[in-house]
């Protein structure tokens, strides 16, 4: 199955096309203070910019006023969230929740309650209408007339996925260190949970990451920036790169290691 690719951090209009051009699956704002955060205003451009068929991700760590707005005004496909401030989120209208979990917090045995939150019936895709009577505003392109993205196919979705993030938290470019995520991974599929990696993912060591810990998906932010905010389009490109190149080795070896 193809993995879920997500480009967070993002901030220009650039950003976004480059992104999408590449092959991206979701593409994250970040709402909470940091140097990639965006006013509404630019959430809004942005969000406009992102094609059907490419999930839209509000990322905050505990949401505030001025965040709980932003979820409100703007059509987010999901919001990701610190897992510890899962129940304080009111979702937009049709979005899902996606927790996040610092491997230090995961490995103290709070992912099965991470996953719980990912689960759970709010979560879950509004049943397709009846035949004959409307469309489901759900519905990829059907929801707000967003053009479709010249990739159109299938692509995976975020939706009951747990992130597992790095020690220092979100866009910090701290690696999950290797044994912790190793037992942490190798126990999510045992139970059937979908995980996605983040923290210290880069061009250079995505791959390994995927063959050893075979996550549902990887989140990437300071791994394809030139500084703190600033993003590489070139270095967008070599990661999706490396993430198709590898998920192909993998699918014609499945065997390897």
């Amino acid at each position: 199955m193809r993995l879920l690719v997500k480009i967070c951090g993002l901030t220009t209009l650039a950003d976004v096309e480059v992104a999408v051009a590449a092959g991206a699956d979701a593409i994250g704002l970040v709402l909470s203070p940091s140097p990639r955060r965006v006013t509404g205003a630019q959430a809004g451009r942005l969000c406009e910019a992102i094609p059907a068929g490419v999930e839209r991700v509000a990322v905050l760590a505990r949401p505030g006023p001025e965040e709980r707005a932003l979820l409100a005004a703007l059509p987010w496909d999901a919001v990701q969230v610190d897992a510890e401030f899962a129940r304080e989120v009111v979702l937009p209208s049709g979005a899902f929740l996606v927790p996040s979990l610092r491997a230090d917090e995961a490995a103290s045995g709070s992912l099965e309650q991470a996953a719980k939150f990912a689960q759970e019936e709010r979560n879950q895709p509004a049943p397709e209408p009846v035949s004959g009577l409307g469309d489901s505003p759900r519905r990829v392109g059907a929801r707000d007339g967003r053009r479709m993205s010249q990739n159109e196919g299938p692509r995976p979705s975020l939706r009951g996925a747990v992130l597992v993030d790095g020690p220092a938290g979100g866009g910090r470019g701290v690696s999950v260190e290797r044994s912790v995520a190793q037992g942490l991974f190798d126990s999510g599929r045992r139970r059937g949970f979908r995980l996605v990696i983040a923290g210290g993912l880069a061009p250079e060591n995505v791959g390994e990451a995927i063959r050893s810990l075979r996550p549902d998906g990887v989140d990437v932010s300071s791994g394809i920036e030139r500084s703190p905010g600033t993003k590489d389009p070139e270095r967008i490109r070599r990661f999706l790169a490396a993430v198709r190149s590898t998920e192909a080795a993998l699918e014609a070896s499945p065997s390897a290691s």
